[in-house]
């Protein structure tokens, strides 16, 4: 191979596996990867870019300017400035579609990446932790959803459409096939989009829902969110949505978290509305050939209101895998994120063969 089928590309390392900060690594790129698209083509048949190679690995090309990016080095402390939990080390990634900014965070890696779509009264950096016990070399994309602040706000024509044609989004700048991780709203986003791009090679849905789910809750949100009640709000999304007990809404309310759950109690009725107003394609739903795994918490398992909504998605799912979550419910993320983690990282393990 001579000097100009290799391109020179400096990696950067994040403490995982692989090159680390400063190694000069010499990748070998066929002219196929440097190739324009062919007409007919899709770029899922092409070997992946060198944008697509340095962009899961953290890399950069030495021979073009760089520009310099900040790193999030977040950590997950107690009141009492304790370390609980691995927070997954990440960086910020911005797109636009529509006018609209979206963002999200990306942990750089090599192999298939993997697509976390969060669901309601969260946002990405509430999902570092699970990332960060993802075990495997994999790279990791964090969705920060419309109406989660770097993202632009929900918009007035808002529906389930409008969460697909994001992720499709994010599907295009990954440029290669990829995995899909979704909990809760998140994981009827995640299904819905695997049904319409290739580009989606498995699912992994933690308890997603369906229709019909919290719509009689939907008025007293727009009233509380129309006079900035948000307080009111949060109580309205866990008393009569979640079904969580009262003794549970005040000790949240007594919890550092409250603020932020007000932040996101702001677009949970147009969420909601727009879940109640999506009917899948059930034939579409059944006939998805990609791999789907399904995991329900323990404690969900044929309980109102989200095994209920889980059950409703298994029995669409007719080729699905199902995982129980021993102990838990729908709030792994928080309660049990190492749980959690590893069990994305088994199922992932035990779907790599079958997809490579």
């Amino acid at each position: 191979m001579s000097r100009a089928d290799v391109t020179m590309i400096e990696c950067t390392g994040i403490g995982m596996s692989g090159p680390q900060q400063g190694d000069l690594t010499v990748l070998p790129v066929t002219e196929a990867q440097r190739a324009p698209m062919v007409p007919g083509r899709s770029s899922r048949e092409h070997a992946p870019s060198v944008r697509a190679i340095m962009k899961r690995t953290g890399c950069r090309r030495t021979d073009l300017p760089q520009r310099t990016s900040t790193k999030e080095h977040d950590r997950d402390h107690s009141p009492a400035g304790r370390t609980h939990h691995r927070v997954a080390r990440v960086e910020p990634r911005h797109i636009a579609r529509d006018g609209a900014g979206l963002h999200a965070l990306w942990r750089p890696g090599i192999g298939m990446p993997l697509v976390f779509v969060p669901g309601v009264m969260t946002d990405a950096k509430g999902w570092r932790r699970v990332v960060a016990s993802v075990e495997g070399p994999e790279p990791t994309l964090i969705l920060n959803r419309r109406g989660r602040v770097p993202s632009g706000p929900l918009g007035n024509d808002y529906g389930i459409e409008t969460e697909v044609l994001d992720l499709l989004a994010w599907l295009d700048w990954l440029d290669e096939p990829a995995r899909l991780f979704g909990w809760s709203y998140g994981g009827l986003v995640a299904i819905e989009t695997a049904t319409r791009s290739a580009a989606v090679r498995h699912v992994i849905a933690y308890e997603p829902v369906l229709r019909p789910f919290g719509a009689a809750a939907v008025p007293a949100l727009h009233a509380a969110v129309a006079v900035d009640d948000l307080d009111r709000a949060v109580e309205v999304v866990n008393l009569e949505v979640s079904k969580y007990s009262p003794e549970h809404v005040a000790a949240l309310r007594a919890s550092p978290a409250w603020e932020s759950l007000r932040l996101w109690a702001a677009p949970v009725a147009q969420e909601l509305a727009a879940l109640n107003a999506f009917t899948p394609d059930t034939g579409r739903w059944a006939a998805l050939e990609v791999p789907v795994d399904l995991v329900v918490g323990e404690h969900s398992r044929d309980a109102d209101p989200y095994g209920t909504a889980f059950t409703a998605v298994e029995r669409l799912l007719p080729g699905a895998a199902v995982h129980v979550l021993p102990g838990q419910g729908h709030l792994a993320h928080i309660d049990a994120p190492e749980v959690l983690g590893n069990l994305v990282s088994n199922i992932v393990a035990g779907r790599a063969t079958a997809l490579d």
